[in-house]
């Protein structure tokens, strides 16, 4: 039994279906990320959770039991909100302070506690500083400092980092996977940006409409999506239209035969979706194969995104190292190579977008050949 579990959660609000029979399980110390869309049901999900909101049917557990009808103050959970939500005429030291006073923690403890967790967070220098007086930043480190104060069974962070800029998000982010390795804290993390949910997670919900179309590690979701939401909302995806030749892997594009090893699970005569990431494929000037010519580039900085008409029809996205790139300029002809386990296939759906790429965020971490 998991530390955590979420069982067949339905919620409703009017008309809206929130969460469509949503079950998740979280182990005890994992970094867990619910990933989404905008109103897919990801927040919902972390305020039933928390007690904030009661489910339609289902159920919540921890540590086997039931806390489904219990209140949010016994359910022995912290939780950070995207907007900081400090009390405004309390100094940061009593704003950290504040739960243990409420439960009557001795003064010795409450000060040991208190000075533990400024240490933690690297704000010592900022404890008799008001809200008003912090950054952004500052003030959501005191935010985890709050609900870490309690030593809650369960961490709960509610998008803590949409309000900063993107530097401080990459840094705070950081710390705050830090903070919950050392404390080896089960932690329930909501974010709506891919990047940062692949960059410290241990595992990944993607949710869509109220449900989970995957479940799995950052390499596992990125690498081999689940369904084609999950290749286009996570990173740039390729996707070409192919029909599977044969049992050992070849497959035809319009004509072209190309090896691919994960279509050996379909059989012969499948309609299929190749599944290739801009950073898995090379581009050769001239050359023959998956052929066509250079349209676009971007530079990006170490890398630079090529776009590539393909002389079958399509297009192909492609990230080169941004020296080499410099060659590869519009109009000139190059031929397009991928490895065979660099492909993800899918089952066609019924209405494809063949040879397109889909966009969703700039770079990710999947592993270029």
């Amino acid at each position: 039994m998991a530390y955590l579990e979420v069982r067949n959660v339905r919620k409703r609000f009017g008309d809206v279906v929130a969460l469509n029979g949503v079950t998740v399980s979280v182990e005890q110390g994992e970094f867990f990320t619910l990933l989404g869309p905008s109103g897919c049901g990801k927040t919902t999900l972390l305020r039933i959770i928390a007690g904030f909101e009661e489910p339609d049917e289902g159920e919540v557990s921890l540590e086997g039991q039931d806390i489904s009808g219990l209140p949010p103050h016994r359910r022995d959970m912290g939780m950070v909100f995207q907007s900081y939500s400090l009390f405004p005429n309390m100094t940061a030291e009593e704003n950290v302070e504040f739960g243990l006073r409420i439960r009557r923690r001795p003064p010795q403890e409450r000060a040991r506690r208190v000075a533990e967790l400024f240490e933690l967070i690297g704000l010592a220098h900022a404890r008799k500083r008001y809200p008003y007086q912090l950054s952004g930043g500052e003030q959501q480190r005191v935010a985890l400092a709050r609900a870490l104060a309690v030593e809650p069974r369960v961490l709960l962070l509610d998008e803590p980092l949409s309000a900063l800029d993107a530097k401080i998000r990459v840094q705070l982010r950081e710390e705050i996977r830090a903070i919950q390795t050392r404390l080896r804290i089960t932690t329930v993390y909501v974010t709506h940006d891919q990047e940062e949910a692949l960059a410290i997670s241990d595992r990944v919900a993607v949710f869509s409409r109220g449900r989970v179309e995957q479940v799995g590690t950052p390499s596992e979701i990125y690498q081999r999506p689940a369904n084609a939401f999950v290749a286009e909302f996570v990173g740039t995806m390729n996707r070409l239209e192919a029909v599977v030749r044969d049992d050992s892997g070849g497959v035809d594009y319009r004509g072209l035969r190309l090896k691919v090893y994960e279509a050996r699970g379909f059989r012969p005569g499948t309609r299929v979706l190749l599944l290739i990431r801009p950073e898995a494929i090379q581009l050769q000037p001239g050359g023959t194969g998956l052929t066509g010519r250079v349209v676009s580039r971007v530079f990006t900085g170490a890398t630079t995104r090529v776009r590539v008409q393909l002389d079958l029809g399509g297009q192909l996205v492609v990230d080169v190292p941004s020296a080499p790139a410099k060659g590869l300029v519009p109009g000139l002809e190059v031929a397009a190579t991928f490895g065979p386990d660099d492909v993800a296939v899918l089952a066609l759906p019924e209405e494809p977008s063949v040879g397109q790429a889909t966009q969703r965020s700039p770079s990710g971490p999947g592993g270029a050949r």
